[in-house]
């Protein structure tokens, strides 16, 4: 797989491309992903993709034996002489969903990227809008606070109003019957306590 996408992409690997063993392919794949700027832990091999690359052939429908072949699963001698064409637009066709060649995980990114700034722009301007309501609240919550002191005093003022009239109902209703006199006793009886 890794000759055919260097093929299909035109690479200059570093080194000559050498037999298909595992450690070729993988040091193939390291000088490809160093040649990017990337790196990778664990150090990447060809298992890393080989996966990934077979499930997704079979979803396409890509034929078994082209996959095995293009990733270096044992394949009868008769089968190896598939055409370079089909293995082309088998790997081309499996590139396109898996992209290799980053294109659509860098669409991806930037369309990750723009959703990410459009809920931090949605979650600033609703933080904003909180922060006014929060505001708008606390001055409610001032008014009405500075209203039920004013409220409270009044009451006192009552209930104080109401206890000196409690005390001297009846000097008041003796004075309402023209009782002078008792009117005049029930003050004296105040003025002693």
């Amino acid at each position: 797989m890794l000759k055919e996408f260097i093929n299909v992409y035109e690479l200059k690997p570093k080194s000559k491309l050498s037999p298909e063993t595992e450690e070729t392919v993988n040091r193939n794949l390291r000088e490809l992903v160093s040649a990017v700027g990337l790196t990778c832990k664990p150090k990447i091999s060809f298992h890393c993709f080989r996966d990934l690359v077979i499930r997704t052939a079979q979803n396409l429908g890509v034929d078994v034996f082209l996959y095995k072949r293009m990733v270096g699963k044992s394949i009868s001698r008769d089968m190896r002489g598939y055409p370079s064409k089909d293995v082309k637009e088998a790997f081309e066709k499996i590139q396109s969903v898996i992209s290799i060649n980053g294109q659509i995980l860098a669409s991806q990114h930037d369309d990750l990227l723009s959703k990410l700034t459009e809920e931090v722009t949605k979650l600033s301007e609703a933080l904003i809008t909180l922060q006014k309501e929060n505001s708008a609240s606390r001055t409610v919550t001032e008014t009405l606070t500075h209203k039920i002191k004013q409220m409270e005093q009044q009451q006192q003022k009552t209930s104080e109003a109401l206890r000196v009239l409690a005390d001297n109902t009846p000097i008041i209703y003796a004075l309402l019957k023209k009782d002078y006199i008792k009117a005049k006793q029930l003050i004296d009886q105040q003025k002693q306590k």
